[in-house]
Formats: C-alpha cells, sequence, structure tokens
C-alpha cells in the first residue's frame, strides 16, 4: 500500500511539473521530466512515526512545487 501512494504522489508531482513546462514552453525541463521514474522514493522520508488521520491538511501540491518552479500560478490545485 506505501509503494502505492509514493508512485501515486511522484505521478502528481510529475504530471503537473509536465503540465507546467509543457504551457510555459521550457522543452529542456520538460524533457527532464519525463526521464524521471515516479517509482523512485528517495524523496520520501521512510524513518519516523506517521499519522495518517483525516484532522491534518490537504497537501497543497502548489506548495509543494513553488521551490521547483518559483511560483504557484500555472499550477492544478
Amino acid at each position: 500500500m506505501l509503494t502505492i501512494v509514493i508512485i501515486y504522489f511522484n505521478s502528481l508531482i510529475l504530471g503537473n511539473l509536465k503540465a507546467y513546462y509543457r504551457t510555459t514552453g521550457d522543452e529542456e525541463n520538460l524533457e527532464m521530466v519525463e526521464k524521471v521514474s515516479p517509482v523512485a522514493w528517495i524523496n520520501v522520508n521512510l524513518n519516523g512515526t506517521y499519522n495518517f488521520t483525516f484532522e491534518q491538511k490537504v497537501i497543497n501540491i502548489a506548495e509543494i512545487l513553488s521551490p521547483l518552479i518559483g511560483n504557484t500560478r500555472n499550477v492544478k490545485k
């Protein structure tokens, strides 16, 4: 189950990055993102204790992507 969540999370990030780079015409970064596998898990911290309750704030993909693209104007929320 955790593997599925990691792949989904990575696919969501990569899909939004591809859409952003396609919209902005940034072919170099688009080409790079298309080579990244959503199966990678190095960006996920697997150590620690996790709480999967629904009381927590919903993940904002625009906040996650903002350090990568510098803004959140063209990112789906």
